[in-house]
């Protein structure tokens, strides 16, 4: 067998050409702008997580509000039946009334103004028919309300 030589090549070699330079930095082009465009998905993401983050508080807030504004109709309903209740001609229906009323005016949650309300709509018609009839209708608890509050609760020795 025979060996064929290659042929030997001579580059000519002269100046670079703006092209060649060019072509010699693409790689690095391509990897700069893959960490830009990298750059600008990530803040993207972070700022979609931001919003969806504020927008999530902003409807617990919301169904807070929604909650806190049911639970107040809820309440009136029940004191707008006390009221009615307690200018009933029923006497037993009068007592359990005005037993709401009193049970209404203590209770903590209910804002100031609420209760303002209630006195407002609660007293004044009391009073001229309790006026009228010569019933007493202040607040002292009864009897028996005395001895409930007066309990000991367990463990406060």
């Amino acid at each position: 067998m025979m060996r064929t030589q290659d042929p030997i090549v001579i580059l000519q070699s002269g100046p670079v050409q703006w092209w060649e330079v060019l072509g010699a930095f693409g790689p690095l082009a391509a990897l700069l702008s893959a960490g830009v465009a990298g750059f600008f998905a990530w803040k993207s993401l972070r700022q979609a997580a931001k919003v969806q983050d504020d927008n999530t508080k902003a409807a617990a807030a919301a169904q807070s509000e929604n909650a806190l504004a049911a639970l107040r109709s809820q309440w009136w309903t029940r004191v707008q039946w006390a009221l009615d209740s307690a200018l009933s001609d029923h006497p037993a229906r009068q007592k359990a009334g005005n037993d709401m009323i009193r049970a209404f005016l203590r209770e903590d949650r209910v804002p100031n103004s609420d209760i303002e309300a209630l006195d407002a709509a609660w007293e004044d018609p009391l009073q001229r028919a309790a006026d009228r009839l010569g019933i007493d209708t202040s607040l002292a608890p009864a009897d028996n309300e005395d001895k409930d509050n007066s309990r000991e609760e367990p463990g406060n020795d």
